[in-house]
């Protein structure tokens, strides 16, 4: 039983960590068109991160100024 409960935890900690390095190269890929000026293609990626993971609270000002300087203001907020 304790076999049981043990690898169940190791499954949940590897599955959330799989997803944590996905959202974390969106948003470098995100901060990196950025960085080149292509702010669609940024709020792209900021928008598929959040869409991994909404609680990750540090995407939302990424892409509320990529879609800023893309002039997509009823995006912003």
């Amino acid at each position: 039983m304790k076999t049981t409960i043990a690898i169940i935890a190791v499954l949940i900690l590897a599955a959330s960590t799989s997803f944590a390095q996905e959202e974390r190269s969106l948003i470098r890929k995100g901060n990196k068109a950025y960085e080149e000026g292509n702010f669609g293609k940024a709020a792209d990626q900021y928008d598929q991160a959040l869409k991994t993971n909404p609680a990750e609270v540090s995407v939302y000002g990424n892409s509320g100024a990529a879609n800023y300087r893309n002039d997509q203001f009823e995006k912003v907020g």
